[in-house]
């Protein structure tokens, strides 16, 4: 367990050896306080939780320059997004500080100062998700004991409330677009692909003939600068699509009249023959159409949910929606659009209701007696 020991100077060292055999020595003033520490080591070691305290001496600038270089899974537009909240948020509050430093009073105080600066709800909870992101990585690289972020709560954000339109409001909204991207709002509306899975489609992704689309790949742009094709967001994302008859005629005329030529060329291009930035498709042709429209406040992902809508009101089940849009889980789907499916206790209970008049209707009919005949 270890040994403690009274100095000339007259406090008390407390000695033991960590996991890995190496002599470890923490002062104390007295000596119960030693006695503390050697018993809350020794079960942290027989637990497997046991923390090296040097490791959390390392300031949080230095951390997170190591995570930066030992972190490769994030994708381009995530990891600008993460630099761009370290940079101006993170970093300027704590990268002087050493790990083991920060409390859960500093994480308080530092959600406390983003608020008073104007910070929305949402600006707060992302920022706060980086800092617990890197001090749960801490944590697991034995860094630290505790997160100082565990247990603290962000301010709630408030929920937004989804727009959907009517299949009349997508075609006066298709109607108010320029000509050349009207397919692009039917095709959005009624197939509930996010803007880059659309841009990302090929020729080879549309099969006219089975009426369905192959979703593969997606169009990676960041800050209006174009960094290729890339995977989508996850595995249930790579999906097929099916269209209804009108939007499958409506594609016939796209790839034969505004998509790129090959098998690899892309389907949704402007009359440049180019992928659109976000930012120009937004400022121009998408502002001038809602306001033609009437719906200013719109999104192009309201678009997305839009598809949902639809589908729900032809009698699609959760679990088909969640497959349409490439959602991780269901549960995925429930907690987004879960409001707008019927109830399922009200479909029980008329089902139920059903099954009992049903069987009553029965009885009421009269019953055909067959006569056997007698055995031998």
């Amino acid at each position: 367990m270890g040994s403690i020991e009274r100095t000339p100077a007259g406090t008390c060292k407390a000695r033991y050896r960590d996991p890995q055999g190496r002599s470890r020595r923490k002062s104390f003033k007295r000596k119960r306080d030693a006695e503390m520490f050697l018993a809350s080591a020794d079960v942290d070691m027989r637990r497997g939780e046991w923390v090296d305290p040097n490791a959390g001496r390392m300031l949080f600038s230095d951390w997170v320059e190591e995570w930066r270089t030992t972190t490769v899974h994030l994708r381009a537009s995530t990891a600008d997004r993460y630099e761009r909240d370290l940079r101006l948020h993170v970093l300027p509050r704590f990268g002087t500080m050493r790990l083991s430093d920060l409390t859960p009073r500093d994480v308080r105080a530092w959600l406390s100062e983003l608020t008073a600066a104007g910070a929305g709800p949402s600006a707060v909870n992302r920022r706060f998700r980086v800092l617990r992101m890197l001090m749960n990585a801490a944590v697991d690289n034995e860094l630290l004991a505790r997160a100082p972020t565990k247990g603290v709560k962000p301010p709630p954000i408030p929920k937004q409330e989804m727009r959907f339109l009517s299949a009349v409001e997508v075609r006066e909204l298709a109607e108010a677009i320029h000509p050349w991207f009207r397919t692009w709002v039917y095709f959005a509306a009624y197939t509930g692909l996010r803007w880059s899975e659309m841009l990302g489609l090929r020729r080879k992704d549309v099969d006219l003939l089975r009426g369905h689309v192959r979703v593969e790949q997606q169009i990676i742009e960041v800050r209006s600068r174009f960094l290729g094709f890339g995977p989508v967001k996850t595995d249930a994302g790579r999906r097929t699509v099916t269209m209804p008859r009108f939007l499958i005629e409506m594609m016939e005329e796209q790839l034969a009249e505004r998509a790129q030529p090959g098998k690899d060329g892309l389907v949704f291009v402007n009359a440049a023959g180019n992928s659109p930035h976000a930012s120009s498709f937004n400022g121009q042709t998408w502002r001038l159409a809602k306001k033609r429209a009437g719906f200013e406040n719109l999104r192009w992902h309201d678009l997305r949910h839009t598809a949902v809508a639809l589908a729900i009101e032809q009698g699609a089940h959760a679990k088909a929606i969640q497959e349409r849009l490439g959602h991780s889980s269901i549960a995925v789907t429930l907690d987004r659009y879960g409001h707008l499916l019927p109830s399922i206790e009200e479909r029980l209970v008329i089902g139920l209701d059903d099954a009992y008049r049903s069987a009553t209707a029965a009885r009421e009919r009269p019953v055909r007696v067959v006569a056997l005949p007698d055995q031998q």
